[in-house]
């Protein structure tokens, strides 16, 4: 039987991105946009209606959005801003800016099929988008930019 040749679990291969990651997130580029990938490369994926950090993704949406174990955070960049939650049935879920991460089941590693799509799932409608490194609230609310502009253009 030969049928075992590149199944080696302690394989260190560094195939792709070269983005260090210990087996969990990491930051790839899809389709030219920088976004949050699990370990298997997988666009992660926030929803709208949970920004404010409340899991509403239960029972048949975690069939197609499946949560993200808060344990794929392990090793990741603290600037990813990445926390955990609770979710309805004891497990933690992996967050971003507090919004809890999912992956897309229909989507296979390297894939943004996701971002934008709008679901329903138990009366409660979803708007996914792909976990940016801007984090999933809308981008420019840090103030530790260093400029003064105050939104409007340089001259």
């Amino acid at each position: 039987g030969g049928d075992d040749d590149d199944g080696g679990s302690a394989s260190s291969t560094t195939s792709g991105g070269g983005t260090a990651s210990a087996g969990g997130v990491s930051v790839e580029t899809v389709d030219g946009t920088d976004v949050l990938a699990d370990s298997d490369g997988r666009v992660l994926y926030s929803a709208d209606e949970e920004n404010g950090g409340e899991v509403l993704c239960t029972k048949s949406c975690t069939s197609i959005w499946d949560p993200i174990p808060a344990s794929e955070g392990a090793g990741a960049s603290s600037d990813l801003k990445l926390g955990e939650i609770d979710r309805p049935d004891g497990e933690k879920q992996l967050t971003l800016d507090g919004a809890p991460l999912y992956s897309f089941e229909e989507e296979g590693p390297g894939e943004l099929s996701g971002d934008g799509v709008v679901d329903s799932f138990g009366g409660t409608r979803f708007t996914w988008h792909a976990a940016t490194t801007g984090g999933s609230g809308s981008p420019g609310e840090t103030d530790d930019s260093g400029d003064n502009s105050g939104g409007f253009p340089a001259y």
